[in-house]
């Protein structure tokens, strides 16, 4: 479903939401606007229509619970720069495998890029019961369209009850983008996560207004539960070469790629912080 639509009835074919659009969905087509697939409800079509024939769609109201139940398993998504696993992947497998163990479920890692089927085994040695890797040529270089559709085309597959992520540049421009495709909640920036004993949803802890208090958020209508986490706030569990996990080669063949708008000319590896 589309996250904004054209009310026909009012659209003149003006053209104005066409040049507002950042990502380029829109097009006039028999004197009416139609959005196309790849829609981030950036909301930039519906300031800029001068009708009001352009609206945010309805929200669902609640998922029933026959499906929401249909949703099994804590997902970390691993970030991976470089063709290198960052720490925070590990991080995140350190705070997924408890709660894994708290819901009685398997804990999945998620990595995406282009050959990188070798790097899967890194992650069932600091705990991953099973690695789902996203591997084709439009992941090679870091495209948070490109990554978050390929994810996104696994998530409504697998239907994952939670998904995990590290609060980096990588995690805040990725993960944003996912939940808005799978129309979920995200809590971004948690430094604390749990399993409420009683209903057996996520916990998510964050602070909020300025750091004056603790917010702990529940997302009990939607799946999956989605949380974005700083690093260095959760452990990595030690390394533990004798683990054995599942390794699973994910099917793209069906992904639409996002058209291509950039091209990166060098990439240039951080190698610390700047003294001045």
């Amino acid at each position: 479903m589309i996250p904004v639509k054209v009310i026909a009835e009012k659209c003149t074919g003006c053209g104005a939401c066409v040049p507002a659009c950042p990502f380029g969905v829109i097009e006039i087509v028999n004197n009416i606007a139609v959005i196309k697939e790849g829609c981030t409800a950036c909301k930039m079509c519906i300031d800029a229509c001068p009708e009001g024939a352009i609206v945010a769609a309805e929200e669902e109201v609640r998922v029933p619970q026959e499906k929401l139940n249909q949703y099994k398993g804590i997902w970390v998504v691993a970030e991976i720069t470089n063709n290198k696993p960052a720490p925070v992947g590990f991080e995140m497998l350190g705070a997924g495998r408890e709660l894994a163990d708290k819901r009685n479920t398997k804990l999945t890692a998620v990595i995406l890029g282009h050959n990188i089927k070798e790097l899967a085994k890194e992650y069932i040695a600091h705990g991953a019961d099973r690695v789902i890797v996203l591997d084709h040529e439009e992941l090679a270089q870091f495209d948070e369209e490109n990554y978050s559709r390929a994810l996104a085309h696994i998530v409504e597959k697998e239907k994952p009850e939670v998904i995990l992520c590290g609060a980096t540049i990588w995690g805040r421009s990725v993960i944003p983008r996912l939940a808005v495709k799978l129309r979920t909640g995200l809590t971004a920036d948690c430094t604390h996560l749990d399993i409420d004993p009683e209903t057996g949803l996520l916990r998510q802890t964050r602070p909020a207004f300025g750091g004056n208090i603790m917010a702990t958020i529940l997302c009990p209508n939607h799946r999956p539960q989605m949380a974005t986490v700083r690093p260095h706030v959760m452990k990595a569990l030690p390394r533990d070469d004798s683990l054995e996990g599942e390794i699973i080669i994910a099917d793209l063949s069906e992904v639409k790629w996002a058209p291509k708008r950039k091209k990166i000319l060098e990439s240039v590896e951080e190698l610390g912080e700047m003294i001045i």
